[in-house]
């Protein structure tokens, strides 16, 4: 089922193109829908767009578009921008950072200090 919504009426153009015709092929539908042939091949991958099988082929399946799976494609499409609900505000955060940051040189100087203080007593001899 299509839900057109009221005064919504099916464009010139597409009615144009059924006139005549229960379906269209992709390339033709790629055309009336202003888009490239991979870019609708794409869509219906994704399964954006309904389309009708043609034939029983299985390698290269034969797939045409109706009025009704166009139609219901560009109300699919159809997009709303969500206004924020209030204006620009500055970010703030929750997290409080206590870390110290240690150099890596410095770390590595420290523990070869201690190894030197450690080794440096007198030499036993044996």
């Amino acid at each position: 089922m299509i839900d057109r919504h009221a005064g919504d009426p099916i464009p010139p153009v597409l009615l144009a193109a059924f006139e005549h015709r229960i379906s269209l092929t992709p390339k033709e539908t790629a055309r009336l829908l202003g888009m490239d042939y991979s870019t609708l091949q794409r869509h219906v991958k994704a399964g954006n767009i309904r389309f009708r099988a043609m034939g029983v082929g299985v390698v290269r399946p034969r797939r045409e578009f109706t009025l009704a799976d166009v139609l219901e494609f560009l109300e699919r499409q159809r997009r709303l921008a969500c206004p924020s609900t209030s204006g620009p505000t500055r970010r703030t955060t929750t997290t409080t950072s206590s870390a110290v940051v240690y150099g890596f040189t410095a770390q590595r100087e420290k523990r070869l200090a201690a190894r030197r203080k450690s080794s440096s007593g007198p030499k036993k001899s044996g």
